[in-house]
């Protein structure tokens, strides 16, 4: 989408802050439309609802903090089938023996963004212009990851195009989140 079209769109949306639901079919379909309804539905059962935050994006808040976003249909200006969940996950180091008893920490491991300008890594991540060039060596649930995008270290996962079975796992995750911050209060 030209860089016009794209402004026209954001002004759009800052004007009628549109709901995730009315937007979901004309974005994607197949059975990545599925599974965004899904989590949409998971999100509204659980007092979890998506307000409009910028152009095809939508935070979920939790204990006045957010919790996650979602967006979907546009990445890098571009139209696609594709969406993406990213976790703030503010409290983990309260649940981390959690994640790794239920096999989560693999969600991390599998969903690691790399900085593009680190060597030896092909990553999808960051661009030249953001303090992340380079990227941090971490290790992250016993596994040491060279060049990760250092806004990571704030532990927000980003999950492009989960499947069902990745969803389940990040509602865990969202859950041990929601119970960590009811123990902070």
């Amino acid at each position: 989408m030209p860089d016009k079209m794209i402004t026209l769109l954001r002004r759009e949306q800052e004007k009628i802050k549109p709901i995730i639901e009315d937007l979901i079919p004309e974005y994607l379909d197949g059975d990545i439309k599925k599974v965004v309804q899904n989590f949409v539905t998971y999100l509204q059962d659980n007092n979890l609802p998506l307000k409009w935050a910028n152009l095809n994006t939508w935070t979920a808040g939790y204990k006045r903090k957010i919790l996650c976003f979602v967006s979907m249909g546009i990445i890098n200006d571009e139209r696609i089938n594709s969406w993406r969940i990213a976790l703030w996950l503010t409290h983990i180091s309260k649940y981390d023996e959690l994640i790794m008893n239920e096999g989560l920490h693999t969600l991390f491991w599998d969903n690691a963004e790399y900085c593009v300008h680190s060597s030896g890594q092909s990553g999808k991540g960051c661009n030249p212009s953001k303090a992340c060039a380079g990227g941090d060596n971490r290790i992250i649930f016993g596994k040491e990851f060279k060049g990760i995008r250092r806004c990571s270290q704030n532990w927000i996962l980003a999950v492009k195009d989960p499947d069902e079975k990745t969803v389940n796992g990040i509602k865990r995750l969202l859950a041990f989140e929601q119970m960590a911050r009811n123990d902070a209060n």
